[in-house]
């Protein structure tokens, strides 16, 4: 077995238990997006789709989603990562189960209750995010970060991709409470394996300031936050930046998401949920797996060589997804018929489809330059003992502005009469602020970084001290 197969197997010995969570998160998340006209038609039979309860309702889970990560990120960073996820994904997947056996066509009741179940499970969703970035920290050296956040983007991509036509198969042909139920039996029993075969790393595991002593049985790090710590690392500028620009960032983010696909699925365009989600499949899972592939070996290169490399590729992204998202809602894509939008042949012979496709591809890419090398500048920046709060508190902020975006795009979509390109511009020019918020950070992370590394090591003569390690 050559060096490069070892480096993949020992990634996914230690990472399997975020690889088993993120393929049950992912399926109902990418449920709701693909199938909200079939949602609102099941909710209020007959009527047009009802875009601000659904931004709405989107947006509420979203903020649950927010708040809920700062209490697990409080939690992973002082028991154990594991049991937490164990909980948190069996919590989920009893929300999901139940969400299975609500009523519908009753409107405003049926609305409740979906808007009940999606808030539920945006509370236990939420927990993930902090608890993963505080086991990857102490389980994936940091020379290969990107390629495991690489890792996890692709699969999340393959799952959203298949989960997105199988989910607007089954809700197409009301089978929507079977998909809940598996699902949800799926996430419980997931909860049940992390539980007795996952292994808890140790805190601090990773740091190469603390790798040996750390290597010996009877020595732990157990350091905790102080204001003296948390003024020092958190409340410095690279981090403080980093985490407000997350807002804006993820506002653009929020367009291909839920604008595209309610712009292709909704009046006139009129293409159908499964539909759509096999076009956004074949340009999107190959986008993903390409960027992957070849953007996480040169990130943790280039990250290598200067971390200033991985604020430029995010730069880069940014100003590309800008570039990209106005033309794809400028091109001229056919009306259909209801009928015509159920059958891909149909819609697939026309060339604006295709074009769509090529520029959905370059999106698609270009995100995943953002998504690999975001995190480990975060971590890098910040202590052992504060990983899950940091994570938390980024989180926190990208999900407010995620979902501020569904509900300011449906606000938007009500007020400018459903023109999407204008909505498209007016949330582009918000995004984009993100770029300009790194620029910043290109000047403060060599001393946030060395601040780090002075506190570790003074760290590890005291741990070497007290165990009488020479």
């Amino acid at each position: 077995m050559n060096s490069e197969e070892t480096k993949k197997k020992k990634i996914a010995k230690y990472a399997w238990p975020v690889y088993i969570i993120k393929i049950v998160l992912t399926l109902p998340m990418s449920a709701v997006y693909i199938n909200m006209i079939i949602i609102s038609t099941l909710i209020w039979p007959g009527e047009l789709f009802h875009s601000f309860e659904l931004g709405l309702m989107i947006g509420f889970s979203t903020f649950t989603m927010a708040f809920s990560g700062l209490l697990f990120g409080f939690l992973a960073d002082k028991y154990s990562r594991k049991k937490l996820f164990s909980i948190s994904i069996s919590s989920l997947g009893i929300s999901l189960l139940l969400t299975g056996f609500i009523p519908i066509g009753l409107g405003a009741p049926s609305f409740s209750f979906f808007l009940g179940s999606i808030i539920c499970q945006g509370f236990f969703a939420g927990a993930i995010a902090p608890i993963e970035t505080s086991y990857i920290n102490d389980s994936i050296e940091h020379s290969r970060r990107s390629e495991y956040y690489g890792n996890i983007t692709a699969l999340i991509f393959l799952v959203e991709s298949v989960g997105s036509i199988l989910a607007a198969f089954l809700f197409q042909n009301l089978y929507w409470r079977e998909f809940y139920w598996i699902i949800g039996f799926l996430a419980f029993l997931d909860g049940i394996v992390i539980l007795y075969k996952a292994r808890e790393p140790k805190r601090g595991a990773n740091q190469e300031q603390l790798k040996d002593v750390l290597k010996l049985e009877n020595v732990s790090y157990n350091y905790s936050l102080t204001k003296k710590t948390i003024r020092s690392t958190i409340l410095r500028p690279t981090n403080l930046i980093a985490l407000i620009e997350g807002i804006f960032t993820v506002i653009l983010l929020a367009i291909p998401s839920f604008l595209l696909i309610a712009y292709l699925t909704g009046p006139p365009i009129n293409i159908s949920p499964f539909t759509g989600s096999i076009i956004l499949l074949i340009t999107g899972l190959p986008a993903t797996i390409v960027g992957t592939i070849v953007f996480s070996k040169i990130s943790d290169r280039l990250g290598k060589k200067k971390i200033q490399n991985r604020i430029y590729l995010i730069m880069i992204s940014i100003i590309g997804l800008f570039t990209l998202l106005i033309p794809i809602f400028l091109i001229p894509i056919p009306h259909f018929s209801i009928e015509n939008g159920k059958n891909l042949g149909i819609v697939m012979s026309y060339p604006e489809v295709w074009i769509l496709g090529i520029f959905s591809f370059a999106a698609d890419m270009i995100i995943v330059l953002y998504i690999i090398n975001q995190p480990p500048i975060l971590q890098l920046i910040n202590l052992p003992e504060a990983q899950g709060r940091v994570s938390s508190i980024n989180q926190f902020l990208e999900l407010i502005g995620a979902g501020i975006g569904p509900i300011f795009v449906g606000f938007l979509l009500i007020q400018l009469n459903q023109n999407y390109q204008f909505t498209v511009f007016i949330i582009v020019f918000i995004g984009i602020i993100g770029c300009f918020a790194w620029v910043f950070t290109i000047r403060t992370i060599d001393d946030d970084i060395k601040r780090i590394n002075v506190i570790l090591d003074e760290r590890a003569k005291e741990m070497k001290n007290k165990n009488h390690i020479k």
